[in-house]
């Protein structure tokens, strides 16, 4: 049964001196959270093939936390699917088309929420991702049969990390 592993970007500025959402950073204490917890990440996601982010400057700069960590290189790919106001379906469809065993998406709410509390037959919302927070989901595309592996915060990757 194929995985998706779920990231929210890390703890991110509230807003840009120019107001752009797009261009909002990851904060001092996110990029430090991130680069403690990643060590975690990288061994709980060490069967992926392909890490999908948004486009947005916090997601770019959490998926490449996580790629320095990694011994190995990883494919990475920024999509437009991955922006926060993008439908889950839509979502869902793009990486149902790839065919591959393991995914990591890096991303934002409300759209990560909304993905996994779907993927698992629950209302909009069951599932809150904090920032940070990474969560495995086998699934079966042709069924849309899912399960919830586990569900892992911030403060619990940094502890396993260290």
């Amino acid at each position: 049964m194929p995985t998706l592993y779920v990231l929210r970007h890390g703890i991110a500025e509230d807003h840009t001196p120019l107001g752009s959402d797009d261009e909002r950073s990851l904060t001092q204490e996110g990029l430090e959270k991130m680069q403690q917890s990643a060590a975690a990440i990288v061994r709980l996601t060490a069967d992926v093939e392909l890490c999908l982010h948004s486009p947005l400057l916090r997601a770019c700069q959490t998926a490449e936390i996580v790629q320095a960590a990694r011994k190995q290189p990883l494919e990475q790919r920024c999509i437009e699917a991955l922006r926060p106001s993008t439908s889950h379906q839509e979502l869902l469809r793009y990486i149902y088309s790839l065919k591959i065993e393991s995914i990591l998406l890096v991303g934002h709410n409300p759209l990560l929420s909304i993905l996994s509390s779907s993927l698992l037959g629950a209302h909009q919302g069951a599932v809150q991702l904090g920032k940070g927070t990474l969560v495995a989901i086998d699934h079966e595309p042709d069924s849309y049969a899912a399960r919830l592996r586990w569900m892992i915060r911030s403060k619990e990757l940094v502890r396993m990390s260290n």
